[in-house]
């Protein structure tokens, strides 16, 4: 047995003499004993033995940090850390989130829920300063988050933060698509309306529009004149039908018919790939029984969104209103459609 010697100088004041151990191990089997040298000579007394106490090992506590900015389906959280490995190694760290109500508190954020209804973010950096990835989330919720630590004995964790994801922002672009010609007189133009992604189930939202058709006739004339102006909305680029909101009149000159109606754009029961819809728009006037000459002018514009669901927020971009003029017409007994163009 190799013996580690402890020693002082100097006359014992007393018969007895109390000298401290330190710098040892713990759990750790020692052997010890007492020793003097007096004129040269080393006396030892008898040797004992004792074992250090054990480390009391718990689980770890830690730091949760702060989240950055987030997007509509996660953020990252700097800053965490372990701030008492619990007297043992730490063997992993990182975050703790969800979305869920059920597992937002202290008693069911835990590692344990992790595939119940909590995720895990895997921590980057040191023990004492790494960050966390929140990934998959929805947009538009809150989300609980916590930092969490695991020993041998178990799992510690931060206190529990909440972050907001962003709001999903779904754009809609009007642009022109085709002249569709119903017959030889008569035209209706077909606008596209294209959604930035797909709708998905439960996402809808109401959408405003103004359709306006006039006719202007060239002739002195009394005669009876009808001018339509009608539009609706459909899946992918179907034919609308016909036109509706009819004005009969027999008056020369102007003839004007506007009419403002909201079409809804949802989603359907399920995900879908389709993200265009046909905004359909006719104006058309019809004479009867006289040659004449005119000309048409129509437009569209869309208005305000309303009625939004789905936690999206909807957004008109780029233009909002297709107007066109049409070329003098020289039609007995038709239609004269109008051509509608971007502008």
């Amino acid at each position: 047995m190799a013996w580690t010697t402890i020693k002082t100088a100097g006359q014992i004041p007393t018969n007895t003499y109390d000298f401290p151990i330190t710098a040892l191990s713990a759990s750790t089997y020692y052997a010890y004993r007492g020793y003097m040298i007096v004129d040269g000579i080393q006396y030892y007394g008898n040797t004992l033995t004792g074992t250090t106490a054990a480390i009391s090992l718990y689980v770890p506590s830690g730091t949760t940090g702060i989240a950055g900015t987030a997007t509509i389906t996660g953020f990252t959280v700097t800053g965490n850390g372990v701030t008492d490995s619990g007297g043992t190694a730490i063997i992993e760290y990182g975050i703790l989130y969800t979305q869920s109500a059920t597992f937002k508190d202290i008693g069911t954020l835990i590692y344990e829920n992790i595939e119940a209804g909590v995720k895990q973010g895997s921590g980057v950096g040191t023990e004492s300063n790494y960050s966390s990835e929140a990934t998959g989330l929805a947009s538009n919720t809150t989300t609980y988050y916590r930092a969490y630590a695991r020993n041998a004995v178990g799992s510690g964790y931060g206190e529990i933060k909440t972050k907001q994801t962003a709001v999903d922002t779904v754009t809609i672009t009007m642009s022109d698509w085709v002249n569709n010609i119903d017959s030889e007189y008569n035209n209706a133009w077909h606008a596209k309306l294209t959604t930035s992604r797909p709708l998905v189930k439960g996402e809808e939202f109401d959408l405003e529009y103004y359709a306006k058709a006039r006719s202007t006739y060239l002739d002195e004339i009394s005669n009876i004149r009808t001018i339509r102006a009608s539009a609706c909305v459909v899946r992918g680029t179907t034919d609308c039908g016909s036109a509706s909101s009819v004005i009969l009149t027999n008056d020369t000159g102007d003839i004007t018919n506007s009419i403002t109606d909201i079409i809804k754009i949802s989603g359907q029961d399920s995900t879908y790939d389709v993200r265009e819809y046909t905004i359909c728009v006719e104006t058309s006037t019809n004479q009867v029984n006289w040659y004449c000459d005119y000309t048409n002018f129509s437009c569209i514009t869309l208005g305000e969104i309303s009625n939004c669901y789905g936690g999206t927020n909807y957004q008109l971009t780029g233009t909002n209103s297709i107007c066109a003029n049409s070329a003098t017409s020289s039609n007995p007994t038709s239609n004269g459609g109008t051509s509608m163009l971007i502008k």
